[in-house]
């Protein structure tokens, strides 16, 4: 099993209109931790990094109020972790759930 991680990072985002989507985002994590079976030493040294583009549909209306408002997002990360030697390509899917209740 690929060893997890944690660390720093951002996500950028752009919101334009594009087809069903209504923004674009990028994120970066620098791993700073990973799991001791992984790794016997802490501290702040590089442990690898996560890159994830990812487009989405972040439409959530005013003017619903007392309704669902579903938003989401599908992309494609990449994962380099210095302590497993296999670069991991991973999919990512995002489903929120907003409720706009004044």
């Amino acid at each position: 099993m690929p060893p997890s991680g944690s660390g720093l990072g951002i996500d950028i985002k752009y919101f334009t209109d594009l087809w069903i989507f209504n923004n674009l985002s990028f994120g970066y994590i620098y791993y700073l931790y990973v799991p001791s079976l992984y790794d016997e030493k802490y501290g702040i040294k590089p442990k690898g990094n996560y890159y994830e583009i990812v487009l989405g549909n972040e439409r959530i209306k005013n003017d619903m109020k007392g309704k669902l408002q579903i938003f989401w997002s599908i992309g494609i990360g990449k994962s380099f972790n210095k302590n497993y030697d296999k670069t991991l390509i991973i999919l990512s899917i995002k489903i929120g759930i907003s409720h706009n209740l004044f």
